[in-house]
């Protein structure tokens, strides 16, 4: 679909149903398939287009800000959700949604089942007990995981994995339950992966990004499904938005800071495609490889910074400053490519706060010391930086240094409110 025409037919669902109910949490709810920054831009087409009245458009944009239109939501008690993870969980109707879809297809007892990137799926079985199956979940955060697990169990096993680079031929799973970020090559790289853990007849349940995500989601689906098709896997069945997930801090953030306040409940949702493996792949297929910066993760209690590191971790120098991007310091979308300056970042928080640091391997260590006793910290992480790294500081590196230490504190506290009843998982 060109560009006009997916504007265009955005626009006239929107027309239709503002026309009726103006008002801005009741286009979320009636149309979850489309982000709530798609719906702001329609309106603004539609007003400057003269679809709609100033006085109209201005009473929905008005209720955009309704503080009072917040769905308490479900945090399945794991960490904190990090955009640059491409993690967003199910809500507990999609979880249930998903478990039903599950339980449909696997109707027999001592199977193996497999989550990539589906940890609140993983969760919600090992809350149940179930003995009768072997539950697998394998995720490059698997560690930050399973902490609820108390006790060892032979039915539940984690295995902390980056799809990017993993190979994990040893295990053969009946089902695998699975979530890729909603870019093509990635669903294509997660299908790879399930089927190579895949036994013959296994089937693959697969969230899927909507129509109305992007222009061109349903000549990439077309794609996948051929894709999918070369690796000896057909396609059952496909169900659109039945799967509904909670809105992450990050997502939240990028939201109020576009004047965007209500959430309705499942808001957001995800389609589902469910495939099986009838062979082994038929074609000579070349390998899906995507290449991504280097990152390194620091937590400072249910805070997650990220920075872009390359690898190169090695202190060379005691100047430290950290600059603002944006003047509220939120990346403006969920979408990682909508910005000129993500080249720029190289700090990211949980709370999709970004920044551009001069000195990452510094900041990474001050990070580092702080996260182990930040509720005690005092103001000598100067003279441990010295002691350190054998050097002497000058008073305006000091200064820096204290100046970085302040903000990281500010964003610290700042973020940890807006969690709510995640910061409760420090």
């Amino acid at each position: 679909m060109d560009k006009e025409k997916f504007y265009s037919e955005i626009d006239k669902i929107v027309l239709e149903i503002v026309k009726k109910h103006p008002d801005f949490y009741f286009l979320m709810k009636k149309r979850n398939e489309i982000h709530p920054l798609d719906i702001m831009m329609a309106l603004g087409r539609l007003h400057r287009s003269r679809k709609i009245s100033s006085t109209m458009y201005r009473k929905v944009m008005k209720s955009a800000k309704d503080k009072g239109k917040v769905v308490l939501e479900n945090d399945n008690l794991l960490p904190v959700p990090h955009l640059l993870d491409y993690d967003w969980r199910f809500d507990n109707q999609g979880i249930e949604r998903m478990i039903s879809l599950i339980n449909k297809n696997c109707k027999r007892d001592n199977k193996v089942i497999a989550f990539v990137g589906t940890p609140s799926l993983f969760k919600r079985c090992f809350s149940r007990g179930d003995i009768k199956n072997t539950y697998i979940l394998i995720d490059k955060n698997a560690d930050k995981h399973i902490n609820y697990i108390t006790r060892c169990s032979q039915n539940f096993l984690y295995f902390k994995c980056d799809i990017m680079n993993c190979q994990m031929t040893d295990i053969r799973a009946d089902i695998v339950i699975m979530d890729p970020p909603w870019y093509l090559n990635y669903n294509k790289l997660f299908f790879e992966f399930a089927n190579s853990l895949l036994t013959i007849g296994g089937k693959i349940i697969c969230v899927l990004p909507p129509k109305y995500t992007r222009k061109n989601i349903e000549e990439e689906l077309e794609s996948l499904k051929q894709y999918i098709g070369d690796l000896g896997i057909i396609t059952e069945h496909y169900f659109r938005n039945i799967v509904s997930y909670s809105t992450p801090p990050f997502e939240r953030n990028v939201l109020k800071a576009n004047g965007i306040y209500c959430l309705p409940k499942g808001w957001r949702t995800g389609d589902v495609l469910i495939a099986r493996k009838v062979n082994e792949t038929r074609v000579n297929i070349k390998p899906i490889i995507i290449e991504e910066s280097q990152w390194e993760e620091i937590s400072i209690g249910s805070v997650r910074y990220k920075l872009k590191t390359n690898q190169n971790l090695e202190v060379k120098s005691a100047d430290l400053a950290i600059e603002k991007i944006y003047i509220n310091d939120i990346y403006p979308s969920v979408k990682r490519s909508m910005s000129i300056n993500e080249k720029k970042i190289n700090i990211w928080t949980s709370g999709n706060r970004v920044f551009y640091c001069n000195n990452i391997p510094l900041l990474y260590y001050v990070l580092l010391e702080y996260s182990t006793r930040y509720r005690h910290y005092g103001l000598d992480i100067c003279k441990k930086i010295e002691e350190s790294f054998n050097i002497k500081l000058s008073e305006q590196q000091k200064e820096n240094i204290i100046k970085s230490l302040k903000l990281v504190e500010k964003i610290n506290k700042k973020e940890q409110l807006e969690y709510g009843k995640w910061r409760e998982l420090s």
